[in-house]
C-alpha cells in the first residue's frame, strides 16, 4: 500500500496519476481521505449521469472515497460532505487550496509476487499514551475508564454496525476503520484482549467479549500460557489458542492467511513484543483527547524507536497516526513472547 499526499494548491487526480506513474501500478484499489477546508470540485453526482456541480468551497469538509487505477488511468468516486454540501459521484477534479486529501493505492497486479505484512489498526491511546485503563476484568474489559478510548468508533457507521445500530459518520474516521479490515486473512491476539480470565481456563465457557458470531470471519489465534481446544464460532471464525509464543502464533497466522496480511490486534503487551522485535509493518494508532492517568502504555520500553511516522491525520474526535517500519532488517531478530497471564 503506498500512500499519496495531496497538499495545497494541488489537483488530486493530476497528483494521483503523477504517484502511480512513478510507482508504475497499473492496477490498484484506492481509499480516499481527507480534510478540505477551501478546494474547487467538479464532481458528477450518481442522480443524474448529466448534471456536473463545479463549485469554489470555502468551508471545511470531507472529501472521502475510493477509486481504482485500471491500465495506469486513475478513476475516483467521492463524497463530499459539508456544511451545506452533500454529493456523492464520480470526481473529475478537485484542487485542494488547503487541508489535505490522502489517497491509499493498494496495488492488485505490479508485476511481482507481494510480501503479506502484519499490521496493527485502530489502536486507541489516551494522551498520556495509555492503550487500556488499569484493573482490566469483565466489568471493565479495557480497564476502569477506557472504554473512553473507543468512543470515536461507535460514532462511525463502521462502529455502529458492529453493534447493530443504523447510523453513523462515512467520514476520516470511518475510512480508517475499514481499512483495518482490507485484506486481512488471520488475526493475532493476546489473552487479555480475548478475555478477563486469568490462569487456568475453568469450564471453557468463556468464549470472548463479542457473543456468538465475532466479528473476524477467519482465524485467530490468541497467546495464552494455559492449552485449550479450538473454538469455532458462527460467521467463520475459530479461536486457535497458541501456548509457544508469539513467533509460533505469527507463524501459525501467516499459513493460515494463505498470501494476505495479518492483524496483530493487541492488547498493548502483544503489541509491544512485536514492535520491540522489529515484527510490525504498519502500526494505525488513534490517540484520543482523554487523560487516563495510569492503565497499559502502548510504547512504553521504548517499543517504537525503530519506526517513523509517516501520516498523521487529524478528525473531529481523535487524531490518526500512521507508523511503518523504515526497511526490513538484514536479520530478523527472535521475537520475545508476549506475556500473556
Amino acid at each position: 500500500m503506498h500512500l499519496v499526499k495531496v497538499g495545497r494548491d494541488q489537483e488530486v487526480l493530476a497528483t494521483i496519476g503523477r504517484a502511480v506513474a512513478r510507482l508504475g501500478v497499473t492496477d490498484a484499489a484506492i481509499t480516499l481521505v481527507g480534510a478540505v477546508h477551501e478546494a474547487r470540485v467538479s464532481v458528477m453526482r450518481k442522480s443524474d449521469a448529466f448534471d456536473d456541480l463545479v463549485r469554489d468551497y470555502a468551508q471545511p469538509f470531507e472529501l472521502t472515497g475510493t477509486g481504482e487505477v485500471s491500465g495506469g488511468a486513475v478513476h475516483l468516486h467521492a463524497t463530499l460532505a459539508g456544511e451545506d454540501l452533500v454529493v456523492c459521484g464520480h470526481l473529475h477534479a478537485a484542487t485542494v487550496r488547503d487541508f489535505f486529501v490522502h489517497a491509499y493505492v493498494t496495488p492488485l497486479c505490479t508485476g511481482g509476487p507481494t510480501v503479506p505484512k502484519l499490521r496493527v489498526h485502530n489502536i486507541t491511546t489516551s494522551l498520556d499514551g495509555f492503550a487500556a485503563g488499569p484493573s482490566q476484568d469483565s466489568e471493565h474489559p479495557l480497564g476502569v475508564g477506557g472504554e473512553r478510548l473507543h468512543e470515536w468508533i461507535f460514532k462511525t457507521r463502521y462502529g455502529r454496525a458492529m453493534i447493530g445500530r443504523d447510523g453513523g459518520s462515512e467520514g476520516l474516521d470511518d475510512a480508517f476503520l475499514r481499512r483495518g479490515d482490507d485484506n486481512i486473512g488471520a488475526t493475532v491476539m493476546g489473552r487479555n484482549m480475548f478475555g478477563p480470565i486469568r490462569g487456568a481456563w475453568g469450564d471453557n465457557s468463556w468464549s470472548g467479549w463479542w457473543g456468538d458470531e465475532p466479528p473476524y470471519h477467519h482465524d485467530v489465534f490468541v497467546l495464552t500460557h494455559h492449552p485449550r481446544a479450538d473454538l469455532t464460532m458462527r460467521g467463520g471464525t475459530t479461536f486457535h489458542f497458541v501456548t509457544d509464543g508469539l513467533d509460533a502464533a505469527l507463524a501459525q497466522a501467516f499459513a493460515a492467511a494463505a498470501g494476505q496480511d495479518v492483524r496483530l490486534g493487541g492488547g498493548a503487551a502483544t503489541i509491544r513484543a512485536a514492535l520491540t522485535a522489529g515484527l510490525v509493518d504498519e502500526l494505525h494508532v488513534t490517540v484520543a483527547p482523554i487523560l487516563l492517568g495510569t492503565g497499559e502504555p502502548l510504547f512504553a520500553d521504548n517499543a517504537a524507536a525503530a519506526y517513523r511516522v509517516t501520516d498523521f491525520t487529524p478528525s473531529d474526535q481523535v487524531t490518526h497516526y500512521v507508523l511503518t517500519r523504515p526497511a526490513p532488517p538484514n536479520a530478523s531478530p527472535a521475537p520475545p513472547n508476549a506475556s500473556p497471564t
